[in-house]
């Protein structure tokens, strides 16, 4: 690019919206070398930034193209800036220097790279003549940064759980008060630090909070504000909407005032047909449906998104004349995390009507919920299904197993037997299609199911067989034991019986109830 410095006055220079308009060259989706403009986006976000700002995005709306061309424009205009970006992997880092910082910056006018060269230039640093410089990696621990991007960071917290603590332990404090701080990233799931800071940063906007310094600004930017996405008249006019989506068009205008067009929502069915699940996390609407997207690795975020689409997340009543059963997953000592999940069975539909986990509890306390649930919602329950490890006696059990605890304090169960963990989950899966969920007692469940999700295998680059061991997985293990234990479970399952083996005691009329 060549410029004529000379008849560019000092006010235009020292205008940064115009520097980023004027000076910056990129390619484009085509590969095409083109000059740099901001769109809509990326100039709302500049004219709205603050120190700390946490980016929620649909994708391909160029926010880590803007943010290190600002960085860049920093470096080159402001002696002794420190700008650092941190990527998920090394490779990825490299790759957002080479082509969003480099590239730009090879492409400057001549006279302003003469002014201000680059002394030290490498596959991750950019150091210049003014002492500014530009750094990436996977982790930026010392020293300290006027300006740090940290790009995709939903992924890094659902890959590499170490590596997000390391970020917010390290990372984050290299930035002094009143600096600036970007991170960008669509949504992994309702888990990590990401989606942490995405609620505790909305919920300063809910309250119209006054920020400070360490508070994050959150932005959101949906896929219905870009232009692009949407189909031409004559393809919308081709385009079929399913019943489902005609109901989610309603549900956004509705609910949250999101009126479109017929061409966008033309293009939203094209590109859900293709995406299927990741669709939610990849173009959300909102900042909640953004995280009800199924994360990466996911073992049942596909089945939940179509539970969701086909409206089987939603009210679901107690039957008083079905019976309620139960699937648990144990902590592994009595005081640790133990979850249950309530459902009954209504001719081939399952309901899932309630939810319970908690932990630094005795067994004795989730019989008291039982029993509180049973008084106060008129459940009757029929059966129990207790993974494996129920039948186990514990250090501290006097010798007894768990089941035989649970019968003295009233509670029937049956121990399933132990099974490899693929194919739980595969019956897990053949089962999704049946079943129903409360939308509201069974929250935490759903958020389990969406979260539950393979281990990353960092050596081999791969999604590993084995889940992942974390809070997510108790809840999945219950619903996976239950699962297993459906044969049986539909034999009990059912009508309640018009005659009380019991002699007319309420709390023991199904055999899920020790005589």
């Amino acid at each position: 690019m060549s410029i004529d410095l000379h008849a560019v006055a000092d006010k235009q220079f020292g205008d940064i919206r115009w520097r980023l308009d004027n000076l910056y060259t990129i390619t484009d989706a085509h590969g095409r070398k083109i000059p740099f403009r901001l769109n809509w986006a990326q100039e709302r976000l500049l004219a709205d930034m603050h120190y700390l700002n946490i980016v929620l995005k649909a994708r391909q709306l160029g926010f880590s193209t803007f943010i290190q061309i600002y960085m860049l424009d920093q470096c080159v205009f402001n002696s002794n800036v420190a700008a650092g970006t941190i990527a998920d992997t090394r490779e990825n880092a490299e790759l957002i220097f080479r082509t969003k910082a480099k590239f730009p910056y090879e492409h400057l006018p001549d006279a302003i790279k003469a002014e201000n060269p680059a002394t030290q230039d490498s596959a991750r640093q950019l150091l210049f003549k003014n002492n500014s410089f530009l750094v990436v990696g996977t982790s930026l621990r010392s020293g300290t940064y006027q300006c740090l991007h940290i790009s995709e960071f939903g992924k890094i917290c659902a890959k590499y759980p170490e590596k997000a603590k390391e970020v917010r332990a390290g990372a984050l404090n290299t930035v002094q008060l009143g600096q600036l701080v970007f991170i960008e990233s669509t949504a992994e799931g309702q888990t990590g630090d990401f989606f942490d800071l995405c609620e505790q940063s909305q919920g300063l906007q809910r309250r119209k909070a006054d920020l400070t310094p360490l508070d994050f600004k959150f932005h959101f930017f949906p896929w219905w504000q870009e232009p692009q996405y949407a189909l031409s008249g004559e393809d919308a006019a081709r385009t079929e909407i399913p019943d489902n989506m005609a109901k989610y068009f309603a549900e956004l205008a509705t609910f949250a005032n999101i009126e479109l067009s017929t061409r966008q929502k033309a293009w939203y069915v094209k590109k859900q047909a293709i995406q299927q699940e990741e669709m939610l996390k990849e173009f959300p609407s909102t900042p909640e449906e953004a995280f009800r997207g199924a994360v990466e690795g996911s073992i049942f975020g596909k089945w939940i998104y179509q539970a969701e689409r086909t409206g089987r997340i939603t009210r679901v009543p107690h039957d008083p004349s079905l019976t309620v059963n139960t699937w648990w997953d144990l902590g592994r000592s009595l005081g640790n995390e133990m979850s249950i999940i309530f459902w009954q069975q209504a001719g081939p539909e399952l309901h899932f009507i309630d939810y319970l986990e908690n932990s630094l509890e005795d067994l004795d306390w989730y019989v008291r919920q039982l029993q509180e649930k049973q008084r106060e919602r008129k459940f009757v329950y029929g059966k129990h299904s207790w993974p494996h490890d129920g039948g186990h006696t514990r250090l501290g059990n006097k010798g007894k197993a768990l089941n035989e605890i649970a019968y003295d304090l009233g509670l029937q169960v049956e121990v399933q037997p132990r099974f490899d963990i693929a194919p739980t989950i595969t019956r897990a899966r053949q089962i999704f299609p049946r079943c129903w969920f409360d939308a509201e007692r069974c929250a935490t469940l759903l958020k389990a199911l969406r979260s539950f999700r393979y281990e990353w295998n960092e050596d081999h680059k791969i999604w590993s067989t084995q889940p992942c061991h974390d809070w997510a997985s108790n809840a999945s293990s219950a619903f996976r034991t239950g699962a297993m234990a459906m044969g049986d479970a539909s034999s009990v399952s059912g009508r309640i019986a018009k005659h009380d083996r019991y002699s007319g005691h309420t709390e023991r009329r199904i055999s899920g109830w020790a005589a």
